[in-house]
C-alpha cells in the first residue's frame, strides 16, 4: 500500500458525517513507543521494568497553503479550536482510518525560495486514538 489516498477530515456537527478538511502533505505516526518504569530491586541481576500509562501523542500534519486557487490555511484554521476539542478523521487507501478528538493549532511554516509554501496543523488529544476498519460509512465525499 502506497500513500496515495490519504485523506484527513473533521467531523461536520450538523450532519453527523466527516468532511475533508485538506489534502496532506506528511501525516504523522498514530502512536508512540511506550515509556516504561524501571522498578529494579536491589536483590535483581539486571534491570527490570514496567510499562507506563499509554501516551496520546501530539499529532502534526503538513499540508500546501494554497492550491487551485483555495487558501487552505484559513480553510483549516476555520475547523480547529484551541479552546474546544473537535472530532478527526485520518483515512487510509485501504478504507481503514483512526478517529481522534482533539484541540488543534495552525501556522505557516518558514518559506525558502524555490519551494511551496506550507502549513502545519498541530493536535493535541485528551483522549485515545480510536481505530476504525471501514471509515466508508462515516465520509462524506
Amino acid at each position: 500500500m502506497t500513500d496515495v489516498g490519504i485523506k484527513l477530515y473533521y467531523e461536520d456537527t450538523e450532519s453527523g458525517k466527516y468532511k475533508k478538511l485538506v489534502s496532506v502533505v506528511s501525516a504523522p505516526a498514530t502512536g508512540s513507543t511506550p515509556s516504561t518504569i524501571e522498578n529494579t530491586t536491589l536483590d535483581s541481576p539486571q534491570k527490570t521494568y514496567d510499562m507506563d500509562r499509554p501516551d496520546n501523542p501530539q499529532m502534526d500534519f503538513t499540508y500546501n497553503y494554497y492550491t487551485d486557487g483555495t487558501n487552505h490555511y484559513q480553510e483549516v484554521k476555520a475547523h480547529i479550536s484551541t479552546t474546544e476539542a473537535h472530532n478527526y478523521l485520518l483515512a487510509y487507501p485501504d478504507g481503514a482510518g483512526v478517529q481522534f478528538k482533539a484541540y488543534g493549532s495552525t501556522w505557516i511554516n518558514s518559506v525558502s525560495r524555490g519551494s511551496e509554501i506550507e502549513c502545519t496543523v498541530s493536535f493535541v488529544l485528551p483522549e485515545p486514538i480510536k481505530d476504525v476498519d471501514d471509515v466508508s460509512s462515516l465520509v462524506e465525499e
